[in-house]
């Protein structure tokens, strides 16, 4: 699979090098994953403006184009970014930012406040699992899992995010992050 960055196509390419399908989408294809189905899953360009718009793997959707370009299925969210997974129960983990609490923002130590930055926003990573039909049905909260005495950022980062989350993962084959493990 290969986009052009930020252009508004993915090809399909075989292992001689050719291109044996193109998908376009006037959003942007920034990557995307193919589907068992022959569709394409894909993260969409950037947000134009706001919030996360200008940090590093900012996306504004998610999207799944079928075989003839044709939207089938998108999620629309501004603090969308990097990677995403779809679960084999059709659900789709999205990984996203969220602002953090102000209290918890002025706990965290470390990093350097850039020109345009606000000593109180800071944000933080979400996994979300969503439906089909788009409904949140299981959250991971970064920072619940971390000790702001000992999560630290380095002096060389930006106090824009206390973490930064760059893959998704499922825990096992089959099933869902949001599951219980059987008994």
């Amino acid at each position: 699979m290969a986009a052009n960055r930020g252009g508004n196509f993915a090809n399909l390419i075989d292992m001689e090098g050719r291109v044996c399908h193109r998908w376009r989408y006037d959003g942007g294809i920034v990557y995307g994953y193919l589907l068992p189905n022959g569709h394409l899953l894909f993260r969409s360009s950037a947000p134009k403006e706001g919030g996360t718009a200008s940090f590093g793997g900012a996306s504004a959707a998610l999207v799944e184009l079928d075989w003839d370009s044709n939207e089938v299925w998108s999620y629309h969210d501004p603090s969308l970014h990097h990677d995403f997974e779809r679960l084999l129960n059709g659900n789709t983990l999205a990984l996203c930012w969220e602002p953090l609490d102000p209290e918890l923002v002025a706990r965290v130590q470390g990093g350097f406040l850039g020109e345009d930055d606000d000593p109180t926003v800071m944000y933080g990573d979400v996994v979300r699992e969503l439906t089909p039909d788009n409904q949140v049905v299981w959250e991971w909260n970064s920072w619940e899992h971390f000790n702001v005495e000992e999560e630290l950022l380095c002096p060389l980062e930006r106090r824009r995010e206390w973490s930064h989350q760059n893959a998704l993962e499922p825990d096992a084959p089959g099933r869902s992050t949001g599951q219980l493990p059987p008994d």
